[in-house]
């Protein structure tokens, strides 16, 4: 049995991208899976700096932007220890809301084109903040 957590294909590229960024380090994540209402995301520890560099890139006037479909964030909360950690998940109502017949207004498709994207915009970063 392997110590590596299970991570779902479809969020593997941001897992990867972020574990690649000295100092962070993911924590959970989920892929998202629009038949059950469950969106995407990706609770990761990180410095500030880098956290909020990637809250600054996933904003509408970023040059990084521009190939998402969704719109997504960062936000903090604390853990047991005081510490903090981030997330990233889609800050979108066609995640909240369901379409005609009760069917989501998101794809795996579309979610997993953004998720490449978002590996992209963390590999820069990455490489900015060496």
């Amino acid at each position: 049995m392997s110590d590596e957590p299970h991570i779902e294909p479809g969020i593997a590229p941001l897992c990867a991208a972020l574990n690649r960024v000295p100092e962070v380090r993911t924590i959970w994540s989920c892929e998202g899976h629009p038949s059950e209402g469950h969106r995407p995301y990706v609770v990761f520890s990180a410095p500030q700096p880098f956290a909020f560099a990637l809250d600054r890139a996933l904003c509408n006037e970023s040059r990084f932007s521009s190939g998402l479909r969704f719109i997504w964030k960062v936000t903090a909360n604390f853990r047991d220890d005081g510490s903090l950690q981030w997330t990233i998940d889609p800050n979108d109502g066609r995640f909240v809301t369901r379409g005609l017949l009760g069917i989501s207004r998101w794809s795996r498709k579309q979610v997993d084109a953004d998720v490449v994207v978002l590996a992209r915009i963390v590999d820069a970063l990455g490489e900015e903040m060496k």
